[in-house]
């Protein structure tokens, strides 16, 4: 009786390991899924551009306000500057770079299909990342914002019938702290080997992390 106890019981595991495998295979197949990440230059922006979905709101506060948008693109920068109306304002730019100031997070919400959003772009340089190094990405952003005595998020402007947000950020800004080292910072922090330290300009952005993506359009 014991030997066809045994027996019974070597049948079952032996009828279980295929199943097993198959969910193993799943579970892995599941955490290997790429999520895309686009870098972009505009004029005298840069950001991060990727689909606004369950991952990216649960990270992120502030994509809550997103939610009906397909994709965001996020950056950082001075805040007089950045909120400026108009498209250049050379007070502006030069006190940004050498007068450490109050900085802000921009947040713009498109429905267009990628390739018309970055179709103006001046360079573009597309991610793929894995779940845990897009997760990274995105509180390190969220890291970046300020917030009140309530811990809420601090709106200092709306544009565009509020598919543009502004938000104070807790960083100063200047020379040595600029929207491209910004970026740096965030792909260092998803896990990148990035090194933000000497990064200043978009051009020294690009030739740093190109290496780790896909350039889909340069302009130079």
């Amino acid at each position: 009786m014991k030997s066809f106890n045994k027996i019974l019981t070597l049948f079952h595991i032996l009828w279980l390991i295929p199943t097993l495998n198959l969910s193993l295979y799943s579970s892995s197949e599941s955490s290997q899924k790429l999520h895309d990440v686009y870098l972009i230059k505009n004029r005298w922006h840069t950001g991060l551009i990727f689909k606004v979905d369950d991952l990216s709101i649960k990270n992120m506060e502030a994509l809550r306000l997103f939610r009906n948008m397909k994709y965001v693109d996020i950056g950082w920068g001075d805040k007089d500057f950045y909120q400026s109306p108009k498209d250049f304002d050379l007070y502006l730019a030069f006190k940004a770079l050498f007068i450490p100031t109050e900085s802000i997070v921009r947040i713009e919400g498109y429905n267009y299909d990628i390739e018309d959003i970055i179709s103006y772009s001046d360079f573009c340089i597309k991610f793929q990342m894995k779940e845990k190094k897009l997760t990274n990405l995105l509180k390190f952003i969220d890291s970046s914002f300020a917030r009140n005595n309530q811990n809420k998020l601090i709106v200092t402007m709306r544009k565009a019938g509020s598919s543009i947000f502004f938000f104070k950020s807790k960083y100063s800004y200047h020379l040595f702290e600029t929207c491209n080292k910004w970026v740096a910072k965030g792909m260092a922090a998803a896990g990148y080997d990035v090194s933000p330290a000497w990064i200043i300009t978009a051009e020294n952005l690009f030739e740093e992390v190109k290496k780790f993506g896909k350039v889909i359009r340069w302009n130079n």
